[in-house]
């Protein structure tokens, strides 16, 4: 019984490694400005802003999309102004829990370990595999064009 959890522990830490590397690397290269800055990555921040700024609920959404996705930014608005974060770090610590999340809904559909299968190592395997989002800035979608 205790080796099951030790699996499940290590399954968890390498999804976390794997999310923090995946964030960093994003982070680290002219896409951040993606994760950043873009309209559709700041959708749910400004949402959260303001409602914790005390702005009027004036938004017009379907909440069962963003729903999950306000409350957890929600509390990591909080967590922020607590550690006094800046919204780059709370949208990038975001995106590690996001990335983790998806592990944890990987693994869940897995099920439990039965005899001959492994399922912990083949939701990090998948996890791994997932193709990473391929966005090109303008600059180069448009030199790949033309050449």
């Amino acid at each position: 019984m205790r080796r099951i959890w030790v699996r499940e522990i290590s399954g968890w830490l390498a999804a976390l490694l794997i999310a923090i590397t995946a964030v960093a690397q994003l982070a680290s290269t002219a896409r951040s400005e993606l994760l950043l800055r873009d309209a559709d990555s700041l959708v749910v921040p400004l949402l959260v802003r303001s409602a914790f700024d005390g702005e009027p609920f004036a938004w017009i959404m379907s909440s069962v999309l963003f729903l999950p996705e306000i409350l957890l930014l929600g509390l990591l608005w909080v967590v922020g102004r607590v550690l006094a974060l800046d919204v780059n770090a709370v949208l990038l610590l975001n995106a590690v829990i996001n990335l983790v999340a998806l592990y944890g809904a990987i693994r869940f559909a897995a099920g439990r370990r039965r005899e001959g299968s492994a399922p912990i190592g083949w939701s990090i395997a998948a996890r791994v595999s997932l193709p990473t989002p391929s966005v090109c800035t303008l600059e180069a979608c448009s030199a790949s064009v033309t050449s």
